[in-house]
């Protein structure tokens, strides 16, 4: 029986010896052996002789005791054919290979489109409001003159709900039950103000009901008290919270414990019907009711006008919106750290989605190696 001869694996040194076939890669080891008979023409790839024709990739002759490394279970083979099936299968490799990555970065995008519009339309159906969202202009809400988060800062992005879907708690009654939203208790809404004016984004303070016989009620003012049981309230006309005229003045409001006052009798004379009292956080910028500083100007905020309730906040997010419509007056004043806040962001993203794509990648070649380490065993 002739010798047998035996397949290695296609290595860098062997393919410096055989130039035409310096790309392919395609050609591992089996470590399997078969039978060559005497005469017979083989492929082969040996580093002590020079195999190769250079012409035709060559072929050698095998003679009995003769042992040559080869990369394929050779049938009888004319010389003209080797390489052209090694190119052959060099090609269909290549072309598999741009195939899987081309469809492999069609599927991602496919899937990042899906996330994003259907992440978005679910939103939008779960808020109720299209868009879903607002971004923050001005700065009557902030707390500070930087931009934190849990505050609505200039430059924030705003998630909305429609008030179909959820319930508004004023100042007073969050004051009471300890509910509160972006720092602080209660509800933000978001109402519309007519003349194509920019909607408001503020803090609910009160429920007013209009009575008929020209005076005001509200009953959650009777909860509105300091630890010692005092109000934290006055009327000038009334100390009943059901029949309110005169002056309402209410104290302690916010972080800025601002005091604030509207006169009842001009609100009955000019907007008789009932809605909330509203009024920005900030306490350098908005120490008024938005019903007596003109911001409001068709009196309480009644339900039909307003657009949502802010719901999340996304910090930042908005800002890159004003820089790039140049509205950056406000950003520059009370939120400076806003755009390189938002920019460590993004880097700091960006290199977690690297990371996490360096371990799986990592995660898969120890696989791979510790697979092909047992086949070879």
């Amino acid at each position: 029986m002739n010798t047998a001869a035996q397949f290695v694996p296609f290595t860098r040194r062997d393919i410096q010896q055989f130039p035409q076939t310096a790309g392919i890669l395609a050609m591992l080891g089996t470590f399997r052996c078969t039978i060559v008979t005497g005469g017979q023409y083989v492929p082969v790839l040996n580093n002590d002789y020079a195999d190769l024709a250079p012409k035709t990739g060559g072929t050698r002759g095998h003679q009995f005791r003769h042992v040559h490394k080869i990369l394929i279970c050779c049938r009888p083979l004319h010389n003209c054919c080797i390489v052209s099936r090694y190119i052959r299968f060099y090609l269909n490799g290549v072309l598999s290979k741009h195939m899987k990555q081309s469809t492999e970065l069609v599927a991602a995008l496919v899937a990042a489109f899906a996330l994003v519009f259907g992440g978005f339309f679910v939103l939008t159906e779960y808020s109720g409001v299209n868009p879903p969202f607002t971004v923050v202009e001005s700065s009557s809400m902030q707390h500070d003159d930087v931009s934190a988060i849990g505050v609505i800062d200039t430059g924030d992005l705003i998630l909305l709900k429609d008030l179909s879907n959820t319930t508004v708690v004023t100042y007073i009654e969050g004051y009471a039950s300890g509910y509160s939203t972006f720092g602080e208790y209660g509800n933000v809404i978001i109402y519309e103000r007519g003349d194509n004016a920019h909607p408001v984004i503020h803090r609910a303070i009160l429920w007013l009901n209009y009575n008929a016989n020209g005076t005001w009620s509200a009953s959650t003012l009777s909860s509105y008290v300091d630890q010692n049981g005092n109000n934290l309230w006055s009327c000038s006309e009334s100390t009943d919270c059901l029949q309110l005229s005169g002056t309402l003045t209410i104290y302690d409001i916010g972080y800025g414990s601002k005091t604030s006052s509207i006169n009842l009798d001009t609100l009955s004379a000019s907007y008789p019907h009932s809605g909330y009292l509203t009024m920005g956080d900030n306490a350098v910028t908005n120490c008024s009711f938005d019903q007596t500083s003109g911001i409001s100007p068709n009196g309480l905020v009644t339900k039909n006008i307003i657009r949502a309730v802010a719901w999340y906040e996304f910090p930042w997010l908005g800002a890159l919106k004003l820089w790039m419509n140049g509205e950056t007056t406000y950003l520059d004043l009370w939120a400076p750290n806003s755009l390189p806040n938002l920019a460590l962001t993004v880097v700091m993203i960006l290199a977690l989605l690297v990371a996490i794509n360096y371990t799986v990648e990592e995660a898969y070649m120890i696989h791979v190696r510790k697979r092909r380490r047992q086949l070879q065993l």
